[in-house]
């Protein structure tokens, strides 16, 4: 469960997403790890905002490199419209892993987007973006309190600080030009994650 908070109008949202590893997938042309997941939105402070969607993610991981390779999304969505996006990059954008403290990489790729409720190309967008590992603290956030790997984000028309807890990968919080999302509650195969 994540709890996003935008920062202009101060609306929340609460997601709920059960996730599934199915194994196996070809996405455009690449054979990739697919996963899908149920996902369900809520506001109470803006209903308009619910939403109910499937959610299918593209990946590849070289763990011996310390390396994940992210190659798309399809994103179904039910309610409140029946719309499929489906997003790709090419080449696929990837994280590392192994940085040390102060170290960065950068990465250019083409984010190409299709959807059913637009019936004309949609034009391909160019990303530049460059990742900096800043280094370990810890970070609170309603799932309790973790001991975390902190990265900045920057691609030149946004930036973003994130917090992924270390030993499993998992994401915390992350904070975007005044946007917040934040880690409500975790769960793998039916055991609760806490924090320390």
């Amino acid at each position: 469960m994540i709890r996003s908070t935008d920062g202009e109008t101060g609306a929340v949202l609460t997601s709920t997403s059960d996730l599934l590893v199915r194994g196996t997938a070809v996405f455009k042309g690449a054979t990739t790890i697919e996963t899908v997941a149920t996902v369900q939105a809520r506001s109470t402070t803006n209903p308009e905002l619910n939403s109910d969607s499937t959610t299918y993610e593209y990946y590849n991981v070289n763990a011996a490199n310390r390396r994940y390779d992210f190659h798309g999304i399809r994103t179904e969505t039910s309610s409140p419209f029946a719309i499929t996006v489906t997003v790709s990059n090419d080449p696929p954008r990837f994280e590392i892993y192994d940085l040390d403290a102060g170290q960065s990489y950068m990465q250019t790729y083409s984010v190409t987007t299709e959807s059913s409720a637009i019936p004309f190309p949609i034009p391909a967008t160019s990303i530049s973006s460059t990742t900096t590992y800043v280094g370990r603290e810890q970070v609170s956030v309603p799932a309790g309190t973790f001991e975390a790997c902190k990265f900045t984000d920057t691609d030149g028309t946004s930036n973003t600080t994130r917090w992924m807890a270390v030993g499993s990968g998992i994401f915390l919080k992350s904070i975007s030009d005044g946007d917040v999302n934040e880690l409500v509650s975790y769960s793998i195969n039916g055991v609760p994650v806490t924090g320390n």
